[in-house]
């Protein structure tokens, strides 16, 4: 992905050529906005032919100017936004043609990065616009997986949740065993829908108890693979691209047959299309989804932790070419202490009355605070059999309704202040209202008994201990 910061422009005008900065926020003109070069345009026969690409390179480099990239291509509407700068001039070209070089940062001299791109607009490229542009050039490897982010099963709709953070289980010994994403086990092997009057959901019959992908025995042949996003939030994004395409169809038809060039000018059309085909991309890549990140390391199975709390916990060790490098578990920062984000380093024992957060995959990021009464809950097991939890509960911030929705399950419960962790949502009331979430200490504690090992958070403490 590329980022904007600043960009200047060099073009012809009636006397002599221009470069002047330009503007590259969304209320200008799409930064984004590239064509191909046309095949029978001059510049596409001479580019070669005359090694233009490494003269323009070779004068960047002796000046001492880092770059990223040379371009060149068609920007109309970048074109249309400078000949509305430069509409006073009667000699302004409507040639789209340009070379665009990406910059690692704009220079200090200025006045010398005016002049080499005046040396390459006249003596270069026969007078072609010449932009430069801040950007960073990103090798496309498989994108990484990220906390917050939507996963489920890799061929189950049920399956809906949210990645909630990064674990590490480590041996006795300190050394790291296997780097898993924590979210609830209902995500990964989900509930059925009860034949009673309540319909309840449940586990099924084979999902009652712990589940260990390393087992000597295992009534489970395959691996439980995880993908991102869920096949739920794929669908979701597929219908809004489809809405949006209906949109886009109607704009460019209206484009198409306007006689009137003003309010829909050409630039305008092909910036439609543009969008369209990106759109259409993204929604084919959509359908295609194959997008397996991890298989299920363990979990809970349908249990209690030793004060009536539910325990609805998986690990899914994640690929490690998909692992962040760095801050596996970065979250914003809510304090207005810090930084814009902070790293959870650190676990506590859920505190009545505190300030919370969480990020979740589909209401992203939300405020509550913790019900100093617990909760108490209803959840039925395979047989139908009623089980009454004690819960904690958050309570939705004043200026929210919600603090999660169906595809939160996962999600971490955080300190505002301090982003420590202080537990995982599982559920809550269906049109808003309470949710609640286990301690993260009583996960560990039967993550240790079932896994044989501790759960450490990456960077930091092991949790509970």
């Amino acid at each position: 992905m590329l980022g904007y910061e600043s960009s200047m422009v060099t073009t012809r005008t009636v006397s002599g050529c221009i470069s002047l900065p330009i503007d590259m926020s969304p209320t200008s003109f799409p930064e984004r906005e590239f064509l191909p070069a046309n095949p029978n345009h001059s510049i596409t026969r001479s580019w070669q032919k005359n090694n233009i690409g490494d003269s323009i390179i070779a004068l960047l480099e002796k000046h001492n100017i880092q770059f990223y990239a040379v371009d060149c291509l068609r920007r109309p509407r970048l074109l249309a936004y400078l000949k509305h700068i430069l509409r006073d001039n009667p000699v302004f070209g409507n040639d789209s043609h340009m070379v665009v070089i990406t910059l690692r940062a704009m220079p200090e001299n200025h006045a010398l990065l005016s002049e080499v791109m005046e040396v390459i607009h006249w003596e270069l490229v026969d007078g072609l616009t010449v932009a430069v542009r801040i950007g960073k050039i990103e090798f496309f490897y498989q994108t990484r997986l990220h906390l917050g982010c939507s996963i489920g099963l890799q061929h189950d709709p049920r399956s809906n949740g949210t990645a909630g953070g990064y674990v590490d289980l480590v041996d006795r010994n300190g050394e790291v065993v296997a780097q898993c994403m924590l979210t609830c086990e209902h995500v990964v092997r989900p509930y059925v829908e009860g034949d009673d009057e309540m319909k309840m959901l449940r586990p099924k019959a084979d999902c009652v108890e712990p589940y260990l992908r390393d087992a000597t025995v295992q009534t489970q042949h395959f691996p439980i693979s995880c993908a991102t996003p869920s096949i739920a939030s794929n669908m979701d994004k597929v219908h809004n691209n489809r809405k949006k395409l209906i949109r886009l169809a109607g704009e460019i038809l209206a484009s198409k047959h306007s006689t009137d060039k003003e309010t829909f000018p050409l630039h305008e059309l092909q910036y439609l299309k543009y969008q369209r085909n990106k759109i259409q991309a993204n929604t084919t890549k959509s359908l295609i989804r194959d997008d397996i990140f991890g298989t299920v390391y363990a979990s809970s199975g349908y249990s209690f932790s030793r004060h009536r709390h539910r325990l609805d916990w998986a690990l899914i060790e994640v690929d490690p070419t998909l692992i962040p490098k760095l801050r596996r578990n970065k979250v914003k920062d809510l304090s207005h202490i810090h930084h814009d984000w902070r790293q959870i380093l650190h676990a506590v024992k859920p505190r009545k009355t505190a300030v919370v957060y969480k990020q979740g995959s589909v209401t992203d990021t939300t405020m509550g605070i913790v019900n100093p009464i617990q909760s108490h809950v209803v959840s039925y097991d395979a047989d139908g059999k009623r089980r009454v939890t004690r819960e904690w509960c958050i309570i939705p911030a004043a200026d929210s309704n919600s603090f999660a929705e169906v595809g939160d399950s996962g999600s971490l419960v955080l300190e505002r202040d301090t982003a420590n962790v202080m537990g995982m949502a599982f559920g809550g009331h269906e049109n808003g209202g309470p949710v609640y979430f286990t301690s993260i200490t009583a996960i560990a504690t039967h993550v240790e008994k079932v896994t044989g090992l501790r759960a450490q958070l990456p960077g930091g403490s092991i949790i509970g201990h």
